[in-house]
């Protein structure tokens, strides 16, 4: 959450919900994601496929 917080600012609710909601696998992808993504809404889509 620190690392969304520090590109994005105040975390979106659907942001948040989505990361307690997703499989383990992404999570242990979330951390390289959050670095090379450009937008939320990338990092939602990442999220929610």
């Amino acid at each position: 959450m620190k690392q969304i917080k520090a590109k994005f600012g105040d975390a979106d609710n659907e942001i948040i919900k989505l990361i307690n909601e997703a499989e383990l696998s992404k999570i242990e992808d979330l951390s390289e994601k959050i670095v090379t993504t450009n937008s939320e809404a990338e990092l939602i889509d990442f999220l929610k496929h």
